[in-house]
């Protein structure tokens, strides 16, 4: 029996120029943004906290948080962001910002997903090369 994830996995493997590494419940895809420029959304998939439904959590590596002023800059344009936000991980050394979003992803149109695994990927690119000046993720 194939997980959701595997079969969202075989979905974007139509995208052209994408790839893609899917396991069970999470996959990386790389996508290609134009004028050579890549951007890779970690998607998982688990079950919801308040409910019998599954969510699927797309995250997308934007910048490295060097100063305080990079992580006011995300904190305010989370005041903005109607459909998802930016997160500190202070997991990594330095500490990274990244674009997040979550969906529910039973009864989940192929559209939707792969609109918002493009709003993800668009917008962690256009705060990478804005911040980095580079294509670092």
């Amino acid at each position: 029996m194939t997980t959701v994830i595997q079969e969202l996995g075989e979905l974007v493997k139509q995208i052209r120029g994408a790839r893609v590494d899917c396991r069970t419940a999470e996959m990386l895809v790389t996508l290609p943004m134009g004028e050579g420029r890549e951007q890779t959304v970690k998607v998982l998939s688990q079950r919801g906290v308040r409910g019998p439904y599954a969510v699927l959590r797309m995250i997308s590596r934007a910048c490295v948080a060097r100063d305080h002023g990079i992580v006011t800059r995300a904190l305010r344009a989370n005041g903005g962001n109607e459909w998802g936000g930016l997160a500190l991980d202070i997991s990594t050394d330095p500490p990274a910002i990244d674009v997040v979003y979550n969906l529910i992803g039973d009864d989940l149109s192929a559209n939707d997903f792969l609109a918002a695994l493009h709003r993800v990927a668009s917008l962690a690119d256009r705060i990478e090369q804005r911040i980095e000046a580079s294509d670092e993720f």
